[in-house]
């Protein structure tokens, strides 16, 4: 196993140990759950233009499309923003676990569609729909 992948294991056994309710906002997502939310929120949106993605991975993160997706910094700022994980140590894990959840539900052009549909554009504006509309 890679080193990343032994950081993600380790990071999903420490996580898995600590003892969280369901209901909580700190709960750490399964991939069938990542998955479920991304097929919940597509519905809410439409095809962006490819150059949007291009774009957004010139600004953001480079090397997106030749690395794992867990280690993606645009997979690490989605998950502090949607998964609402705690700072410090026990947050850090927990957003690698979270990254390795979500890598391993989604593919990169769907991780970079939901990504694309739900970043801060600024001025109040989330997402590629709503920044063309402002």
């Amino acid at each position: 196993m890679s080193r990343p992948g032994v950081l993600v294991a380790v990071s999903l056994a420490l996580i898995c140990a600590t003892p969280v309710a369901a209901d909580t906002p700190s709960a750490m997502p399964t991939p069938a759950e990542v998955r479920a939310d991304y097929e919940a929120a597509r519905t809410r949106w439409g095809k962006s233009p490819d150059i949007m993605g291009d774009l957004v991975i010139v600004a953001h993160d480079r090397p997106f499309r030749t690395r794992p997706l867990f280690r993606s910094t645009m997979v690490s700022h989605f998950s502090r923003r949607h998964y609402q994980q705690e700072k410090g140590l026990s947050g850090h894990m927990r957003g690698i676990a979270i990254a390795g959840a979500i890598s391993m539900a989604l593919t990169h052009d769907e991780f970079l569609d939901w990504y694309l549909h739900s970043v801060d554009f600024g001025r109040g504006c989330h997402g590629v729909d709503a920044a063309a509309a402002a």
